[in-house]
């Protein structure tokens, strides 16, 4: 039940709420040694719930430790550690996206992001395109935008940029600096 009821708060974006429920229980406690595939979830949860990089990364630490990279962890785990500097950590996570999760969008739009953040915008981007073979895609993504044109590498001076905004404002920055080169 543990579980279930945070995910069905994960689910609901409704963090603080799961968070809560995630602090009634020790890091070591079976509700986590016996789903180790959860800890990917419950580290976002920490993280979204606004208990900071280092913490969230306890949760992450766990399946690390044991092996246990799942998908819902690398799509998760990955850009936290990035963001946390653990960059040899983060080049092991990249090896197993591109060996073992290479056709999963969710792994390789985490590995989008980390690439973007990165300042490495041609394969940021082409990596970001994953979004659309997303089972879920079109809950989060207009559907007109499916059928426009989708950049393959072509240089962007000169040319007509389609754009998107969202709450993510840093991905309009990366767009509006190669456009500008």
């Amino acid at each position: 039940m543990f579980v279930l009821a945070c995910m069905v708060l994960y689910l609901d974006n409704q963090f603080d709420q799961a968070f809560e429920i995630l602090n009634t229980r020790p890091i070591d406690s079976p509700e986590y040694l016996d789903h180790l595939d959860f800890a990917g979830f419950a580290g976002y949860i920490a993280l979204s719930a606004g208990a900071g990089v280092e913490y969230s990364l306890r949760y992450f630490d766990l399946p690390l430790k044991m092996g246990a990279i799942t998908t819902a962890y690398v799509t998760n785990a990955y850009p936290v550690y990035f963001e946390a500097g653990r960059l040899q950590i983060v080049e092991d996570l990249r090896r197993h996206i591109h060996t073992d999760f290479r056709d999963d969008p969710q792994a390789i739009y985490a590995l989008a992001c980390v690439e973007l953040a990165r300042g490495y915008f041609p394969e940021g981007f082409r990596l970001a395109e994953s979004r659309y073979d997303h089972p879920d895609a079109t809950q989060f993504i207009n559907g007109d935008l499916f059928d426009k044109p989708r950049w393959k590498g072509e240089a962007l001076r000169g040319g007509v940029f389609w754009y998107m905004l969202s709450k993510d404002w840093e991905i309009w920055s990366c767009a509006r600096a190669i456009c500008q080169r």
